[in-house]
């Protein structure tokens, strides 16, 4: 490996050309010194061929018909060169020393990844923001945590060998394939490298796919049904054990507080949760209150008549994020 391994940087992008340009930018401003951008033009019908052709051999360029973010990624990991990985949305930021701290960080490692803090901005009004600082060890178990804020997934610079291990993104899912691909990564048990400096910034739009609650809770809850098989094979305590439960426990009261009637998926999670109780011997997250309705009602219909009174007393469900605590720069 050279002494400045390659590091290519994988930008998909559909619908977003205005943005693109800052995104491209903030790539070649990097201080690392062996850097490439990859844009991958997801069949977008707007201007994005034309903008990532003004930067001519500055760029790596891939039009591919339109498949989603996942393919397009997929895509963008084929055309990459690099011996590490970076995936930017392209309406997103990178500070222009994230790759030369990562890189720092990796050592030139395969079987570590980096993970910086990220700064959350408002569209339009850069001056309201949210810093999120990290706070993990690993990414299993703690991406099962519900205090573990994983970031945007700029945040991370992957060895190339690990993205290909786990075969890249999974296709067809519209929202949580960051969070599912992160678990995937997770179970090959690389080390975590953590800084808490602010090294890229997520945009904030309405209407963005992170913004559809409902959507996200639906599609991680079908992944979470694959990612629970999977680690009961692999029999690691740590792994499949009371941070999964009360996770699983977590997802099904989303999905009975977002009413999604998705009987067969309800049926899912609630027959692993009982998996877990029973192996473990525990009932998981929830104090004595709960647990006495479950025990009297079942507790499917304990979920429901606590998203009933949830409802009817109009307590507010916390916000993902806290517009209070946005600080004016």
């Amino acid at each position: 490996m050279t002494e400045t391994p390659l590091v290519s940087v994988i930008i998909p992008c559909y619908k977003q050309a205005d943005y693109l340009p800052a995104t491209i930018d903030s790539v070649l401003a990097q201080t690392y010194p062996s850097v490439e951008a990859v844009v991958v033009n997801d069949g977008s019908p707007d201007d994005t061929e034309a903008v990532a052709q003004r930067y001519g051999e500055r760029i790596r360029y891939v039009w591919r018909p339109n498949g989603g973010i996942s393919a397009a990624r997929n895509t963008g990991i084929a055309h990459a060169r690099g011996a590490y990985l970076k995936f930017l949305d392209s309406d997103d930021l990178l500070h222009p020393e994230q790759l030369s701290w990562q890189m720092d960080a990796l050592q030139g490692r395969d079987d570590a990844v980096s993970f910086t803090g990220c700064r959350l901005f408002r569209d339009g009004h850069p001056e309201q923001y949210l810093d999120h600082i990290p706070a993990a060890n690993a990414l299993l178990p703690d991406l099962f945590r519900g205090d573990y804020d994983w970031g945007g997934i700029h945040c991370y610079l992957f060895p190339r060998r690990l993205v290909e291990a786990v075969g890249g993104f999974v296709e067809g899912v519209h929202a949580a394939e960051d969070w599912y691909f992160f678990c995937q990564v997770g179970l090959h048990g690389p080390e975590f490298k953590l800084d808490p400096r602010i090294g890229c910034y997520y945009r904030q739009r309405a209407g963005s796919v992170s913004a559809n609650r409902q959507g996200w809770v639906r599609s991680q809850a079908k992944l979470i049904l694959q990612l629970h098989d999977i680690l009961r094979e692999r029999g690691r305590a740590d792994w499949f054990g009371r941070t999964l439960l009360e996770f699983e426990q977590g997802s099904y009261e989303e999905m009975v507080a977002q009413r999604i009637e998705d009987a067969d998926l309800l049926a899912g999670m609630l027959q692993r949760i009982q998996e877990l109780q029973h192996r473990l011997g525990m009932f998981g997250k929830y104090g004595w209150r709960f647990r006495v309705m479950a025990r009297v009602l079942g507790y499917a219909r304990a979920e429901r008549l606590r998203a009933f009174l949830v409802r009817l007393l109009k307590v507010r469900p916390p916000e993902t994020l806290d517009t209070a605590a946005w600080r004016q720069g």
